[in-house]
């Protein structure tokens, strides 16, 4: 399962056919951000939920979208730290470096046009060169291998 946060009670689903870097970080422009849903105590959560919980964030937030993935995505993963100069050796984009943490930059457009969505585990969200990734995450450039499971408004206590 997949969890998407989000401002909005529904979420529109289509692919990503053009897609831009942002300069000042190394993310995307534009896709559909998930995290790996768990059940660790009865309730569900995922590593973004509590990466906004532990940051004071939940006031942004008003609805958890909950998804499972269909069919056999293309899916770019970094799940080891060691993995990260594999990577960038294939899709860094040359002489494109963040202009807010001094990182080498991915060619997101190139990757979003290979692949149907990218995948960092909680290591990686950790390293110099993801760092603004915050937790374990997915951003998806074709969001149709998701389908919608359920959602349900966030309580503010």
């Amino acid at each position: 399962m997949q969890i998407h946060i989000s401002k909005q009670d529904t979420i529109t689903l289509t692919p990503v056919k053009e897609n831009e870097r942002l300069h000042h970080v190394n993310k995307p422009s534009k896709g559909l951000w998930t995290s790996t849903a768990c059940r660790p105590h009865g309730e569900w959560t995922s590593d973004w939920w509590e990466f906004i919980k532990t940051n004071h964030l939940v006031r942004r937030a008003k609805y958890v979208h909950m998804f499972t993935i269909v069919g056999s995505p293309r899916i770019l993963s970094v799940n080891r730290v060691s993995e990260i100069d594999d990577v960038y050796a294939k899709w860094g984009h040359d002489g494109l470096r963040s202009t807010w943490r001094e990182t080498d930059m991915l060619d997101w457009v190139q990757i979003a046009h290979h692949f149907d969505a990218f995948y960092i585990s909680k290591a990686v969200a950790q390293t110099t060169q993801f760092r603004t990734w915050d937790c374990e995450s997915f951003v998806w450039f074709d969001p149709t291998y998701l389908k919608k499971q359920f959602t349900w408004k966030i309580s503010k206590k």
